[in-house]
């Protein structure tokens, strides 16, 4: 147990303990790993949306982009937390201050200094549980991930409202859907009943199924195609699109050597970590073998001025009626 004074009120914590699993003791996302932002730009109706929560990328862009109802879902509750932390701050900052507590460039990124502004803020319940992650040396890396970087100048690339105008607009249009974004705590493998009575243009799952061979009742690639065609797809609307699967610099150069795709520039070293995903990923499962998948590829978060690197988004489409 640990205690803190914030203005006059003594601040008492224990200390939980989290992990990179994938469960409701994960360490969250500071802010999204993939290229969010050309992601999004495949897509073009915005009218609803469901996203799983994560970094809470997907869903800022999708309010960005004109969204008038957004959904989220995550399996761990530690990481809404962060994201209604990060809602509040939008609501109360100007993009200097924002970026001065959500990017690393200043040193200040989650500081206390942040946490002490918000504390009185937040919701209760929250605020409580957000405590132990601002309580001493060392405490942030217990209860965030900060293995990837989280620089203004990367944030800017990959998120549209790290960039200073757009940063406004979405506090603009947050403001017109009321400021606040529904959230189930789930499973992907609960979403379709959870979520039962709504209906969406678009359902993101960014790279859950990068990892479904850990998801349970979904560890097989038949298991996941049945999933999204029977399951998921009764949440979309007529035309409705489910972004099945992100694929980073492995996942999608196994895609694009498995297929033959010519991209300018874009070589693939078929070592055996790329013949290791050809073989197993969900990515060229679910293209080889069954109906209804596409594929795009945009810019990979792994690229440099040297090498050129290439992501890819896996999507269904629900077929007309």
């Amino acid at each position: 147990m640990k205690s803190r004074i914030i203005g006059d009120k003594v601040v008492e914590t224990a200390i939980k303990v989290f992990s990179d699993d994938f469960s409701n003791n994960s360490r969250a996302y500071i802010a999204p790993t993939g290229n969010v932002k050309e992601m999004c730009d495949l897509f073009d109706n915005y009218g609803s949306v469901l996203t799983v929560l994560g970094g809470g990328g997907i869903a800022l862009e999708s309010v960005l982009r004109g969204a008038s109802n957004v959904d989220c879902f995550d399996i761990s509750e530690h990481q809404h937390d962060y994201f209604e932390l990060m809602l509040t701050c939008m609501t109360f900052f100007d993009y200097d201050e924002f970026c001065k507590y959500f990017s690393s460039d200043q040193g200040k990124l989650l500081s206390f200094e942040l946490y002490e502004k918000m504390y009185w803020f937040l919701e209760d319940g929250i605020a409580d549980r957000l405590k132990p992650a601002f309580f001493g040396p060392g405490m942030i890396d217990k209860y965030f991930r900060t293995d990837y970087m989280v620089d203004l100048e990367r944030l800017k690339k990959f998120c549209s409202y790290y960039n200073e105008e757009d940063y406004y607009k979405l506090k603009q249009n947050l403001d017109m859907i009321g400021g606040y974004l529904d959230f189930i705590k789930c499973d992907v493998s609960e979403v379709p009943e959870r979520f039962a009575d709504k209906k969406y243009d678009l359902i993101f799952l960014d790279n859950i199924f990068q990892y479904y061979r850990d998801i349970k009742g979904l560890d097989d690639v038949h298991l996941v195609d049945k999933f999204i065609k029977k399951k998921l797809s009764k949440l979309l609307n007529d035309d409705g699109i489910i972004q099945v699967n992100y694929g980073f610099e492995l996942a999608t150069d196994a895609v694009i050597e498995k297929f033959g795709y010519d991209i300018e520039g874009m070589s693939v070293d078929v070592n055996r970590f790329v013949q290791y995903e050809m073989n197993n990923s969900i990515n060229t499962g679910l293209l080889t073998g069954y109906n209804g998948y596409d594929v795009s590829f945009i810019s990979g978060t792994e690229s440099s001025e040297n090498n050129k690197r290439m992501n890819m988004v896996l999507t269904y489409k629900k077929p007309k009626n």
